[in-house]
């Protein structure tokens, strides 16, 4: 494992594991892996204060809870499986948007 992704380690170590959206574990990863320290952590805590406004929570239970309440949806339903995958989506697209905007401000990564 790259050092730089190091950190995901400390997710499972920790007992963390299934409390972060893996969405965010897969932006954060590929951020780490693309820029330096410092930028890393601007975008990185941009990307969780959009994942917040969004999803309602970084925690994975919490995320799905808030919107099976707010659907009306089972946890096993379709609809929560195809709500988590355009998630995904939608991460993958901010972290890319956020990335391109630290680029053309600085001049490259």
């Amino acid at each position: 494992m790259p050092t730089r992704l190091s950190f995901l380690h400390q997710f499972k170590l920790n007992g963390l594991r299934g409390m972060c959206c893996g969405a965010l574990l897969g932006a954060f990863a590929a951020v780490n892996l693309v820029t330096d320290s410092d930028r890393a952590r601007t975008i990185v805590a941009e990307l969780l204060e959009w994942y917040r406004t969004v999803a309602h929570s970084a925690f994975c239970k919490d995320s799905v809870i808030n919107w099976m309440i707010e659907s009306g949806y089972a946890h096993g339903n379709d609809q929560r499986k195809e709500r988590c995958a355009k998630l995904t989506g939608d991460v993958a697209a901010k972290a890319v948007e956020l990335l391109q905007s630290i680029r053309w401000k600085v001049g490259g990564y």
